[in-house]
């Protein structure tokens, strides 16, 4: 989902939900674009119940400097609230799994 938000109902939902990822980018960095079909490619097939959310950072500035986004691409990852992962453009499926998955089984697997 790419909307314009409002940092309020940002900050409500990362508070609110159990897991979040936010994917911060811009119209012009060119390895925004493929990593972010991967990020959302690999969430809906291995972390289902992640919510994704695509933050243009140029058109959303208190946004990306409230949760600090000093670079595009940035990904943040929220599980029960809290950050548990932030990595920038040289993000691999591995390093995503591994810093992700453990956190996330312990959270969602019943």
């Amino acid at each position: 989902m790419t909307e314009n938000y409002n940092k309020e109902e940002i900050i409500k939902y990362v508070e609110e939900t159990d897991g979040v990822v936010l994917y911060f980018y811009s119209e012009q960095c060119v390895a925004c674009q493929p990593l972010r079909k991967k990020i959302k490619q690999w969430v809906e097939k291995n972390y289902p119940k992640l919510n994704l959310l695509f933050i243009n950072a140029v058109e959303n500035p208190d946004i990306t400097a409230y949760f600090s986004i000093f670079s595009n691409p940035t990904i943040l990852v929220f599980l029960g609230g809290k950050e548990v992962m932030r990595e920038g453009s040289f993000l691999s499926e591995k390093v995503f799994s591994d810093k992700v998955n453990r956190l996330y089984h312990l959270l969602f697997d019943e």
